[in-house]
């Protein structure tokens, strides 16, 4: 009984060693990247834009053998838009998962995260992020997405000195990136001596902006500027036009999507956006490619933020590729890249971890956005 007892508990511990040995060297080939992004609620619009650029990189990392010979898993979570879920998602794919990379999409979510990145000692990538100053809060974030400086540099010179747009009204939605939003645009127009006559926000999920037009059509305005990224920010647009305000008409770069212009039926034609020089249909061999492969699988036009996700995940990848996968040397070497080819450009990292995006001004013009800079 005892030597066939030996034998058993011989037996047990050397499969135990097998497989534990195992499932260590299987996890040892798998890059884990996680993603939090808006899959549902009010800026699901564009996270599953965003999806769809990660899922192209993915593909084509895939086909390309992984990295270094190792598979790459991207591990998607739905935020939500909300920072409470986004903090539990987070701590999810570090602890859990053991994400060696985050990607975060919006500004409340990645504002709800950034302390956690900073515990937690991992790298994470910032995607439809606008908020002021945002990488300076974690040595681990960084940004690939133009910054509400920069939209609002861009939005206030073209409105002062080449619409002649002096008094204007301000709507903003209520959260960290509309209020970054508005606060960086403030500082620029003002600055450049324009007037903000009225500025009022509104919250995401509202549908009736029937006062706050009111309001706005008594102080009659040369222009209107509306912040904004999800359903509301264009019902408001729609219902402005419809209670007959028919002047100069601005938005960021968030709300020129295709859902959103489709969901506005015609009210946001002649409107102004600002937006990166990003073009589908560029012969471009690198974006040529990024949009035939997206096309095909996904049926449709990639946009900005299907381009931005794309880029995010790929300068990711180059990265591991040559530094290996230590969450130091990830960080060590998203801060170093220089002139990475993209589809947005050549990109590169400043000291202040941010991806700078050359902008220019579009106008939809017969449902097309046109440059107008």
């Amino acid at each position: 009984m005892k030597k066939v007892l030996s034998i058993f508990l011989i037996t047990l511990i050397t499969f135990s060693l097998f497989t534990i040995g195992g499932c260590g060297k299987k996890q040892n080939d798998v890059i884990k990247i996680g993603a939090i992004l808006p899959l549902t609620g009010p800026a699901s619009d564009i996270g599953e834009w965003q999806k769809r650029g990660i899922m192209t990189a993915e593909k084509e990392i895939k086909e390309m053998g992984g990295i270094n010979g190792k598979k790459v898993e991207i591990i998607y979570e739905d935020s939500k838009g909300q920072p409470k879920e986004a903090i539990s998602t987070f701590n999810k794919l570090v602890e859990v998962e053991k994400a060696k990379v985050i990607i975060s999409s919006l500004s409340s979510v990645s504002n709800a995260i950034i302390p956690l990145t900073v515990k937690a000692e991992v790298p994470t990538m910032l995607i439809a992020v606008s908020y002021p100053g945002i990488t300076k809060k974690s040595e681990w974030v960084f940004r690939d997405h133009p910054g509400s400086d920069d939209e609002a540099l861009a939005m206030a010179h073209f409105m002062y000195h080449y619409s002649k747009i002096n008094n204007i009204v301000v709507i903003y939605c209520n959260d960290d990136f509309g209020i970054g939003g508005y606060e960086a645009f403030e500082r620029t127009f003002e600055d450049f001596g324009g007037n903000i006559i009225w500025a009022e926000a509104y919250e995401l999920n509202e549908m009736d902006f029937r006062s706050i037009i009111t309001k706005v059509r008594s102080f009659d305005p040369e222009g209107v500027y509306v912040i904004g990224y999800v359903k509301a920010s264009v019902i408001l647009v729609k219902q402005l036009r419809e209670m007959g305000y028919k002047k100069f008409l601005a938005a960021p770069m968030a709300m020129s999507i295709p859902t959103f212009i489709q969901l506005a039926g015609g009210a946001l034609e002649g409107a102004y956006f600002t937006s990166t020089k990003f073009d589908a249909r560029s012969d471009d061999m690198i974006t040529k490619r990024f949009s035939e492969r997206f096309r095909s699988m996904f049926d449709s036009e990639p946009n900005v933020f299907s381009a931005l996700s794309y880029d995010g995940l790929m300068m990711i990848a180059e990265v591991i590729k040559n530094k290996g996968h230590n969450k130091n040397k990830i960080k060590e070497g998203i801060l170093e890249l220089d002139n990475f080819s993209g589809v947005m450009g050549n990109l590169s990292v400043t000291e202040n971890r941010n991806i700078k995006f050359p902008l220019r001004i579009v106008r939809l013009e017969n449902g097309k956005l046109t440059s107008v800079e």
